[in-house]
């Protein structure tokens, strides 16, 4: 791995943290099921992916130095980190657990109690309870939990009344009886309609100054009724859009104008808007959107083995030319020359910039047709399946045609 490194084939600093943390008997093992063939580069995420293991910061720690021994954890640094900063890390989970869990039942207050962890790393609360946001108050109770990263975590929330009981001619108790409701539930459905109806035309017949307008947008991602695929966190959900959208209400009334209802603006689009190749997928939308606040600024230099090795020689050749380096009898070589001569400077891959292709103007075009169906009221689709299938095998093809050349 050294001498790879040594010729410039190196990887990402996550990559090299989670290599170089790693034992030298852990290294031999993965780089001799992940060597590279002849005249390939090496992928090191693949390795790094293969030598990463759970550790726990030291930063988590609520418990002392003497409760560390006691448990026995035994801390590694991280050589890479800043020096001002606390480094410590260590891969023994359980004992680390259990000396955060002691150290929380040693320290629990009079209104706290433990709870498991649910599924987004917070307190389960007891059933009935309700959660309360902001600073604990007199009479509130506060949950705590650990989480699978080692932090302790809280949820304030406040417990319902006991419901009185009344005697029944002396044969026992019973719960008070629960008064009818003022409105039944056709009564509310009838509300629903109403409102969202009025809501509606005041959108349409009502001017909206554009601040209210920027800060109902960012409400509107953060609904109920929204689901959102995040490029950031990699998960299927709102719970990034709804704490931004909170953000802007103060008092049930929505935050007009400032500095704070353009963060959340900007904050509320990164959660939507991506162009990763997966599940968060924005489409050409994303592409629109990044033209228009000029992203390609903001691209990398791309002249990098890694990303040349998926580039196919004539392309490759052709971006050569157009960088006046001169083209090589072996792809190998031309990479070389490349990564040469941007060295200290940006190239960017043409098709990663920020312009609609042709296939995505057409799209584009498609998303504003009515869409048509078959004789049997099926929606007729465009045939993803079968261009997937496509896709996968000219990758394959590229990959073949690299190592051959």
């Amino acid at each position: 791995m050294l001498d790879r490194m040594a010729q410039g084939d190196m990887p990402g600093e996550r990559d090299l943290r989670t290599i170089a943390a790693a034992s030298t008997e852990e290294q031999a093992a993965v780089w001799s099921q992940n060597k590279p063939k002849r005249n390939s580069s090496v992928g090191w995420w693949e390795i790094a992916r293969a030598l990463t293991k759970q550790r726990i910061s030291a930063r988590a720690a609520k418990f002392g130095d003497e409760e560390a021994v006691a448990f026995g954890i035994v801390w590694e640094e991280d050589l890479f980190a800043p020096a001002n900063e606390d480094s410590r890390t260590t891969m023994q989970i359980e004992a680390f657990m259990a000396a955060q869990q002691a150290w929380l039942e040693a320290n629990l207050p009079e209104n706290g109690t433990i709870a498991p962890a649910n599924a987004y790393s917070q307190p389960i609360l007891p059933k009935g309870a309700q959660e309360k946001y902001g600073k604990a108050g007199e009479g509130d109770m506060i949950a705590y939990c650990i989480d699978d990263d080692g932090e302790i975590r809280t949820r304030v929330y406040t417990l319902p009344p006991k419901s009185k009981k009344s005697s029944d001619d002396g044969e026992g108790q019973q719960n008070e009886r629960k008064p009818r409701p003022d409105l039944t539930q056709k009564g509310d459905a009838m509300i629903g309609d109403l409102r969202t109806d009025a809501l509606h035309q005041a959108l349409r017949e009502r001017p909206i100054d554009d601040d209210t307008l920027i800060g109902m947008l960012v409400l509107a991602l953060g609904c109920k009724n929204v689901e959102i695929r995040s490029g950031v966190s990699g998960h299927y959900g709102r719970q990034g859009a709804r704490q931004i959208a909170a953000s802007l209400v103060e008092g049930d009334v929505l935050t007009r104008g400032g500095q704070a209802l353009r963060h959340a603006a900007k904050e509320a689009l990164v959660q939507v808007l991506s162009c990763r190749r997966n599940f968060s997928a924005s489409g050409v939308n994303a592409v629109v959107a990044g033209a228009a606040i000029d992203a390609d600024a903001f691209l990398p230099n791309m002249a990098t083995s890694e990303f040349l090795t998926c580039v196919s020689k004539t392309a490759l050749e052709r971006a050569a030319s157009e960088a006046h380096v001169a083209v090589q009898p072996r792809g190998k070589e031309t990479r070389a020359g490349m990564v040469e001569r941007f060295k200290s400077g940006t190239w960017v891959y043409p098709a990663a910039r920020f312009v609609l292709t042709d296939d995505e103007r057409a799209e584009s075009r498609e998303a504003v047709e009515p869409p048509r169906y078959d004789d049997d009221d099926e929606e007729i689709g465009d045939g993803g399946d079968a261009s997937d299938e496509r896709d996968r095998k000219s990758d394959e093809q590229d990959i073949e045609d690299q190592e051959a050349a």
